[in-house]
């Protein structure tokens, strides 16, 4: 292996290394603090009992029975 070679080879490995530091800090500053703050609401208890007793599956429920089912499956998600 020649000398360019072998610059070729450290600037290649060197590059993926920035790339994959690069992937992890904007996945780090801006991936997932807008996965954090979209998951809050649904964390909270009673806003999520609020949409599935709205959601259309219970809505539209033909029997009691059918409903509840549907409810506890919306809030088991």
């Amino acid at each position: 292996m020649t000398k360019k070679d072998n610059k070729k080879e450290g600037d290649l490995i060197l590059g993926s290394i920035l790339g994959i530091c690069f992937l992890i800090l904007i996945y780090t500053f801006i991936v997932k603090p807008i996965f954090n703050s979209s998951s809050k609401y649904l964390n909270d208890k009673s806003d999520k009992k609020a949409n599935c007793q709205t959601s259309y599956s219970v809505r539209n429920a033909k029997t009691e029975f059918a409903a509840k089912q549907a409810f506890d499956k919306c809030m088991n998600e």
